[in-house]
């Protein structure tokens, strides 16, 4: 079984190949059709037929809604350890049993903050819980993030969101 984030860049990956090809036909239709029977003949059954292979996909909420549960997922997916610590340390507070306590946060063992000497830190936002997570987590979530923002941009109709 196919899994979304492949039927997805699937669809986008063939959306994109179906548009350039139909570019190419309207710029053969306009220069030899055009041409030769005064007028270019294929543009608007080319519009259509792209439109009606690809309304399935996109028809009102169904794609949205397909993109916003393969990146739940896949955000769910990178924080599932951080989650499930999380979820530990509530279940010992209710039992009240003393939560062990890492001698090293991660602020100390990956830090990510990087500070210039020149900026006053007091009047910066407060950003420590972002010393929780990893670089490599951040960076995988904001690729993962991107991903679906392109073909958001390259699937729904005119571009928009």
């Amino acid at each position: 079984m196919i899994s979304n984030r492949e039927y997805l860049r699937t669809l986008a990956a063939s959306h994109a190949i179906t548009i350039q090809l139909v570019e190419e036909l309207k710029k053969f239709d306009a220069t030899v059709i055009g041409n030769r029977y005064g007028r270019p003949a294929l543009m608007d059954t080319l519009d259509r037929a792209v439109n009606d292979l690809f309304v399935q996909f996109s028809e009102g909420d169904r794609y949205i809604n397909l993109e916003i549960k393969d990146t739940r997922d896949r955000f769910e997916n990178i924080l599932s350890g951080f989650n499930n610590v999380l979820s530990f340390k509530k279940a010992q507070k209710k039992k009240k049993k003393p939560v062990p306590v890492n001698p090293n946060p991660p602020s100390q063992q990956n830090p990510i903050m990087y500070t210039n000497s020149s900026v006053n830190d007091s009047t910066l936002p407060n950003t420590d819980f972002l010393s929780i997570f990893s670089t490599e987590t951040i960076v995988k979530m904001l690729l993962s993030h991107s991903e679906t923002i392109k073909r958001c941009a390259e699937l729904s109709p005119d571009g928009g969101m």
